[in-house]
């Protein structure tokens, strides 16, 4: 959930990521949780990505909108495999975890967003960034977006030309 000015209200934050590329493919911030904001979401996903919903297994939380009869009923009808974390396991799906910890921990990251608008408009920047501009660890110090659309050779031969010639200048500085 996201800070909210009213703490009755808070702000909930849906999020699909590929696990191997760490790319977030879709996102939506409501109000509420639902399993109708789930589905929609992972149409969203569907559609703009061209994903083909038969090799996809989703590995999710037990919470309802995860669990609800029409989220369940539409990856059955599309050949989904659902996984989900196992009952009071809180580190059961660490890649999306660790994106959330991303995020809050952001430094411009508010205590509390004035409203749905403004939530929304600081998810977009932050996935912006997390998607295009974030170097991960996890996947080499890529982008999620270069590994997400097949582009690391391209950016590996980039660092590659960069450090022979960084050898070449400078060979003291390579000890090993």
């Amino acid at each position: 959930a996201l800070p909210s000015p009213h703490k009755a209200k808070p702000f909930y934050l849906y999020a699909v990521m590929d696990l191997f590329s760490r790319y977030v493919v879709a996102w939506h911030v409501a109000h509420v949780q639902n399993g109708d904001l789930a589905e929609r979401l992972f149409v969203d996903a569907y559609v703009q990505h061209d994903i083909t919903p038969i090799s996809l297994c989703v590995h999710s939380d037990r919470g309802a909108p995860m669990t609800s009869y029409r989220l369940t009923q539409m990856f059955e009808q599309l050949g989904v495999a659902p996984s989900y974390s196992r009952p009071r396991v809180a580190d059961d799906n660490p890649h999306i975890e660790s994106q959330f910890k991303t995020l809050k921990y952001q430094p411009d990251f508010p205590a509390r967003f004035q409203g749905l608008g403004e939530a929304i408009r600081w998810c977009e920047a932050y996935y912006r960034w997390y998607n295009d501009e974030h170097h991960h660890a996890g996947i080499a110090f890529f982008t999620p977006a270069t590994v997400f659309f097949g582009d690391t050779a391209n950016v590996h031969r980039t660092r590659q030309e960069a450090l022979d010639n960084a050898y070449q200048a400078h060979p003291e500085r390579f000890p090993n």
